[in-house]
Formats: structure tokens, sequence, C-alpha cells
């Protein structure tokens, strides 16, 4: 349990909130062998006055199995609900990452395909695709 904080740096309405939001967030995941489940959840509400307060509700529940290839193959879904528009943006995730090193240093490197199950008026809608790489520094 902690803090989930947004700051205002989209540069388009589509891209984020232009306030700063805060609220509580939290994480619970059983890891049984190859196995990771778990859920990710918070609450976002804007800072200060104004007429457009933020006020919404991030879930994600997801499964995760580590290959002997230090494969991780994952299935989630976003969850996000806003509560004053009353409108539900919902990607159904399929991520597959593999661990590989760079010299000594760890890296994971990863495709994302998604396809948006619901979504708002004018939003996200069909397939989308990303790639990523995340660079894992141990203690």
């Amino acid at each position: 349990m902690g803090p989930a904080f947004s700051i205002p740096t989209a540069s388009e309405d589509a891209f984020g909130i232009d306030r700063w939001a805060l609220g509580p967030t939290a994480v619970a995941l059983k890891t049984k062998g190859p196995w990771t489940v778990g859920i990710l959840a918070n609450q976002l509400w804007s800072l200060g006055d104004g007429s457009d307060i933020y006020n919404a509700s991030y879930v994600e529940p997801w499964a995760s199995y580590v290959l002997p290839t230090d494969t991780t193959v994952s299935l989630s879904i976003e969850s996000v609900y806003d509560w004053n528009s009353d409108e539900l943006a919902l990607p159904l995730n399929l991520i597959v990452d593999q661990l590989i090193m760079i010299g000594d240093q760890p890296v994971s490197i990863g495709a994302n395909a998604h396809y948006w199950l619901d979504s708002p008026e004018g939003g996200a809608e069909g397939w989308g695709f990303r790639l990523q790489a995340t660079f894992i520094w141990e203690k």
C-alpha cells in the first residue's frame, strides 16, 4: 500500500490530465513455481479547485508464467474508470518478455499486443502494439 500520483505533463488531453492528482494504491500478488498472479489498483483525485476535477479508478489483474528459457508470458486487463464521465477504458494485454544480458547488465525486452474491449467515445479501439526494454539493477 502506498501513494499514487499524476503530474501534469500531458501535451494533449488524450494523453493524460493537465493537473496534479493523488490517491492510494495497493498491490497483492502470489507466486507459486513459475506462476505469478496479482492485482494492482489505485484511485486518483485531482488536487486544487476548478471545474475539471479528475476522479478515476485503475484496476489491473494479471497472470504471468516464466518459461525455463527466462521468457515470461503475461495476460492482463487494465481498467480505468472515470467516475465523472461514467466511462471505461478496458484494454486486454498479451505480453511476452525475454530476459537477456548486455555485457553484465540484465535487460528485459518485450512486446505487448493489446485489444480494446471498451473505451470512451472517440478513444482508442481495435488492436495496438508496444515494444519495451527494462534495465534491471540488482541490489
